[in-house]
């Protein structure tokens, strides 16, 4: 069974009555549109950039 990730995130709020963020490595420009659709769905979206040196 194919779920968006809308859906699933729809299902862990009502289950759980939280809302949950969702947590990314940050890969430059590629995350944007991932991002862009989560906060237009009211998701929490926290970035974290990895220190590759």
């Amino acid at each position: 069974m194919a779920r968006d990730i809308a859906s699933l995130l729809i299902e862990i709020e009502n289950n759980t009555e939280v809302r949950p963020p969702v947590v990314l490595e940050s890969t430059w420009h590629y995350q944007a549109p991932v991002v862009q659709f989560l906060d237009k769905k009211g998701s929490l979206t926290i970035l974290f950039l990895h220190n590759y040196t």
